[in-house]
């Protein structure tokens, strides 16, 4: 279950990030790096919380993504009761390589949260929260592995169909650090597992 959510997670973010207006017919971006960690929480009275940092760097841009979702059951596909999601954008050398971005990684930022409404099926219906507050670093460990992706989407604004195809790397890491969210929510990481990436090449094109 984490591996998988940390692996649509990546694809889901670098689809994101590339704007509809910058995609050109053929083109290569390097994407220096990214890094996760996913953790969970028994909060004792029968729910969960789980926590997922994500912080890329795109070559163009970089951002951080956090989530922190509270399930009414131990398990993750058991219902929501809570649910926060904030987006930022990040000024270097808030997330870094260190060492190489199959190595080590730091981030710092402060993430403003937005609380969602369960009941809104749209999920627009959102709430401002406050900031997180995020500090970590990833260490590498373990083997290197190697993925290639084949990808083709449809615009929703224009209507054209694109092909993503990339190819990159990725490893499993230790992640220490803290999380402070809104309402003083303290998630103190030590030794968690997570995962570095790095792809080298991105080509986007649309066909006709």
């Amino acid at each position: 279950m984490r591996r998988s959510l940390v692996i649509v997670t990546l694809v889901v973010a670098v689809v994101l990030l590339l704007p509809a207006a910058a995609w050109p017919r053929a083109a290569a971006y390097p994407s220096p790096g990214s890094a996760v960690v996913y953790a969970t929480q028994d909060l004792g009275d029968g729910s969960t919380a789980a926590l997922l940092v994500l912080a890329a760097d795109l070559g163009r841009s970089s951002v951080c993504e956090v989530w922190y979702i509270i399930y009414t059951g131990e398990a993750e596909n058991s219902p929501l009761s809570f649910l926060a999601v904030g987006v930022t954008g990040l000024s270097a050398p808030a997330f870094r390589a260190t060492g190489g971005a199959l190595r080590g990684a730091t981030l710092t930022a402060t993430v403003p949260m937005r609380t969602f409404d369960l009941l809104d099926p749209s999920g627009e219906t959102s709430t401002p929260w406050g900031d997180a507050t995020v500090q970590l670093s990833w260490k590498g460990t373990g083997a290197i592995s190697a993925s290639w992706q084949h990808e083709t989407f449809i615009d929703e604004e224009t209507g054209l169909p694109f092909t993503i195809i990339s190819r990159g790397r990725t490893r499993d890491a230790t992640v220490a650090g803290t999380v402070i969210l809104p309402d003083d929510i303290t998630w103190a990481l030590s030794g968690e597992s997570g995962n570095l990436a790095a792809s080298h090449e991105v080509n986007i094109s649309y066909r006709h």
